[in-house]
């Protein structure tokens, strides 16, 4: 008989349920309500993300699958598609937004002190950046983008310390990146990192008046009048770091005082860069730092070829067999910490494969065995463990992370590695 809490019942405790319902009441999201609470919704939903679940449909037969433990999960309402459809069209969507934003604060509070590696800075740091999210039409009338196509945008202000969401804005997909700037809140003394879709400097000198920095990534045919340039070491990609001011009748107007251009040079991908920013203190390394590739990122001083799924792997992901697989095995049989997965088990998982119609050859079985087998005991693992015992199985699969394990056992010190990268960047 098993003695406690369920798992998914102690990640949910967690959530603070007086703050929620706090929300809940304050939007009035339990009135005339008889049988589903917001809170029996929100249960709902969170299985349904930690567990992959594809639809309402999926998310009612799971959890009615195995109704007399929806209590002990916390969930009190009946779980029928017909209450969660109506939920989630007819509640207020404020309760969970603001929700989000207590989780979100607490969050940040975690990770406030944590060091940014090669950014020697104390100041909030945010990255804004947007995504398109292709929708069918017929499907989504409201999500209008262009003539025979749908989609919607994602604004989203990430918190690089602990790269935490703290500002998420859904458009419609025509709606251009940089008017999102006229419904972000600056915060004094934090520093906005952004692409050059977002170049219209009359909002920028918004941010410089309200005391916030901004570093942005210059559009080629900028033109300005250069006032003083600060010495530079070339041998970093460094090529000028100048103090301007923009030429141009309106864009004089809207950003009146002077600006910095760094520019840096990519030897690597022999590409260059020009940054804008309103802070004149900050080293210009640390404007530029390292070579940005054209969608963002950080140039490695050392490149290890990550190692991509094929088709027969992403398949079996898109399936989502290994979870149902682990849940049914860990109901018929006890494993220790030294569980392996034997041929037998093996056999088992590829007739679970089969059963889902996903069809594969002896040759792509062979090249997929060492991966599928580390996956299936990573699953295994994670659900009888923990998440942590299941990627450290996991992590065995990772090219790029095991060279990284290999140089610090081949280097006593990080002063040694960073010699060596040096060396390799020179070469």
């Amino acid at each position: 008989m098993n003695e406690g809490k369920t798992v998914f019942s102690q990640i949910m405790s967690y959530f603070s349920k007086y703050e929620f319902d706090r929300n809940v009441k304050r939007y009035k999201g339990n009135y005339k309500m008889r049988h589903f609470s917001c809170w029996d919704q929100f249960l709902c939903m969170s299985f349904a993300q930690l567990t992959y679940r594809s639809s309402l449909r999926d998310i009612e037969a799971c959890l009615n699958a195995q109704p007399q433990k929806l209590y002990h999960m916390g969930i009190r309402g009946n779980v029928t598609r017909t209450n969660l459809a109506n939920a989630n069209q007819n509640r207020d969507w404020r309760i969970y937004a603001e929700f989000a934003q207590h989780l979100i604060f607490i969050a940040r509070d975690l990770y406030q002190n944590d060091n940014l590696a090669d950014i020697d800075l104390g100041n909030i740091i945010y990255a804004l950046d947007s995504t398109t999210i292709d929708l069918c039409l017929s499907l989504f009338p409201w999500a209008k983008f262009r003539k025979r196509k749908g989609a919607v945008k994602l604004h989203t202000l990430l918190d690089l310390r602990g790269s935490i969401p703290t500002f998420i804005e859904i458009t419609n997909g025509s709606v251009h990146d940089v008017n999102i700037l006229d419904v972000l809140i600056p915060e004094a003394g934090s520093y906005y990192i952004m692409d050059r879709g977002y170049i219209d400097y009359k909002r920028l000198y918004r941010l410089n008046k309200e005391l916030s920095y901004f570093i942005v990534r210059a559009k080629k045919n900028l033109k300005f009048k250069r006032l003083y340039s600060n010495r530079v070491d070339k041998s970093t990609g460094l090529r000028c770091d100048q103090v301007v001011k923009l030429s141009g009748y309106y864009k004089k107007k809207d950003y009146p005082e002077t600006i910095r251009r760094v520019k840096f040079f990519d030897a690597e991908n022999d590409k260059r860069f020009v940054f804008l920013t309103n802070n004149f203190e900050i080293p210009a390394f640390t404007v530029a730092g390292r070579g940005v590739y054209g969608g963002g990122g950080i140039t490695p001083d050392i490149f290890i070829v990550q190692d991509t799924l094929n088709s027969f792997e992403l398949e079996v992901r898109r399936n989502n067999v290994f979870f149902p697989f682990a849940v049914d095995f860990l109901s018929k049989v006890d494993i220790d910490e030294n569980f392996y997965v034997e041929d037998e088990l093996f056999d088992e998982f590829l007739d679970s494969i089969l059963e889902k119609d996903i069809e594969f050859t002896d040759e792509e079985l062979a090249d997929s065995q060492s991966w599928l087998r580390n996956a299936l005991e990573a699953q295994i693992i994670s659900n009888k463990f923990g998440l942590k015992e299941g990627n450290k199985i996991a992590i065995r699969q990772d090219m790029q992370l095991q060279a990284t394990l290999k140089l610090f056992e081949q280097y006593g010190s990080l002063k040694e590695m960073f010699a060596r990268a040096d060396e390799l960047a020179q070469e």
